[in-house]
């Protein structure tokens, strides 16, 4: 039942305020999308205000240049992208089939869903910072050395031998993810039997085949 014992009485109109954290969080996530968009030489911190509804100072209360968010973005995004690769590499089955798995469902991700997540490392990799590049590279070798090591495990694990080395599989692996990606960012429809194909190929070269 209303209560209109103070009926001049209005309820506000103004937004939660959220806690630093959370503004934080939600800074994060507009301006992945706004970087995504725009890129980075065209993407301002009033741009991205505007699209979080707040106000330009709010952000520099969190970050302190444009670069310093761009970075805390990139750090956001890797570390969502190592819980997705974390979570698919779990799936049961031999080293064959958990790869299989794990490269359709990004495809199927990235395609879908994580377009904006796609971008930000395509814009990431044209930016010419020193900061940027290096934070770029740390990732693109820990990233390397996950699935290697994941690999040299499965290897061990399962007792099978490999054709070539655990690192070429990874980069090769992860230039399939760039291209799945770069396809996604055209609006080009993903083929996911021709993926589907190649990984094959892929991994049965770097099998060895019983004799």
């Amino acid at each position: 039942m209303i209560n209109n014992k103070n009926p001049g009485r209005q309820p506000s109109l103004r937004p939660k305020r959220m806690k630093a954290k959370e503004r934080r969080k939600q800074i994060l996530n507009v301006a992945q999308h706004v970087f995504a968009k725009e890129n980075y030489a065209n993407a301002t911190t009033a741009k991205i205000a505007a699209a979080a509804g707040i106000t330009e100072p709010t952000i520099y209360m969190h970050f302190k240049s444009k670069k310093d968010l761009f970075i805390a973005v990139l750090k956001d995004n890797y570390a969502f992208i190592m819980e997705i690769l974390e979570q698919i590499w779990e799936t049961p089955g031999n080293l064959h089939a958990r790869y299989h798995t794990a490269i359709m469902e990004i495809a199927s991700l990235i395609e879908s869903v994580h377009t904006d997540t796609a971008g930000l490392w395509v814009i990431a990799s044209t930016v010419t910072d020193p900061d940027i590049s290096s934070i770029i590279r740390r990732f693109d070798n820990e990233l390397i050395a996950f699935v290697s090591q994941d690999i040299r495990d499965a290897a061990r694990i399962e007792n099978i031998s490999l054709n070539c080395n655990p690192e070429l599989f990874a980069r090769i692996i992860i230039s399939m993810m760039v291209y799945i990606t770069t396809l996604a960012m055209a609006g080009s429809k993903i083929n996911m039997d021709e993926t589907a194909c190649v990984l094959d190929l892929l991994l049965d070269s770097l099998l060895k085949t019983p004799a």
